[in-house]
């Protein structure tokens, strides 16, 4: 049941990172945040709280990774 509900919910997310593990917990935080505020405020957001500054290239990636995982949330809608 905990790994069925972690590839639900985390898939985006687990199959992203890249290091060896992750917990469960901060998978679906980032799941959460992903749904609530969108890809790129969620990043920037965590980005601004670790403090890391965030340049216009960073900028440039996430704002086409909001944009194909925005076109892939809006296909599934659609198939439904």
């Amino acid at each position: 049941m905990n790994e069925s509900l972690n590839n639900t919910m985390s898939w985006f997310v687990k199959n992203k990172v890249f290091c060896s593990t992750g917990s469960l917990q901060n998978r679906l935080s980032m799941a959460i945040g992903i749904n609530s505020l969108g890809f790129l405020s969620c990043c920037r957001r965590l980005l601004s709280r670790l403090g890391i500054a965030v340049t216009p290239d960073m900028i440039h990636f996430l704002q086409i990774e909001d944009r194909e995982c925005s076109q892939r949330l809006a296909k599934l809608k659609t198939a439904n």
